[in-house]
């Protein structure tokens, strides 16, 4: 079901492209237990698509019931959360750092990417390090996450 609204989101296998249908087969895949469904839902309230309203409380809901189900999307998605204070969460680096880790762990290109941005900022705890940096940034864009691309020409430079 998730991956079905997927196909609708970005208007692939021939179906049209329907934000709408899409969030409906989110829901439908999170009501059923998916936590790849759960975390599309919460990104579908995150930037308000497919008829629901822009909410970062439903976002951060979703994203803390998908990392619960072991979604790396979720677990990055939330370490987002709490590095901008979103959804009635507090601002809390730390916890970003967390979530980013777990994310990273699960094999989350995102969540690689903003622990490499951690490193090289300073923040959440973690040192001020360049090469730990540039290592999680690669690490991610190996996988193409171009946050992560962009990033490591600008620290070889």
């Amino acid at each position: 079901m998730a991956y079905l609204g997927a196909m609708y989101e970005y208007g692939l296998g021939g179906l049209p492209k329907d934000d709408a249908q899409a969030a409906s087969w989110y829901r439908k895949a999170a009501d059923a237990g998916s936590a790849v469904g759960m975390a599309y839902l919460g990104a579908m309230y995150g930037y308000g698509l497919g008829g629901l309203p822009k909410d970062d409380a439903q976002a951060a809901d979703w994203f803390r019931e998908a990392a619960a189900a072991g979604s790396p999307t979720g677990m990055a998605s939330l370490g987002g959360m709490y590095q901008q204070g979103l959804g009635g969460l507090p601002k809390d680096d730390r916890q970003a750092v967390s979530w980013y880790r777990k994310a990273a762990a699960a094999g989350s290109p995102a969540g690689m990417a903003y622990l490499g941005a951690m490193f090289e900022q300073g923040l959440g705890g973690l040192p001020k390090d360049k090469a730990q940096a540039a290592n999680w940034y690669r690490k991610a864009a190996d996988s193409g996450n171009s946050f992560a691309i962009d990033a490591l020409k600008r620290l070889q430079h």
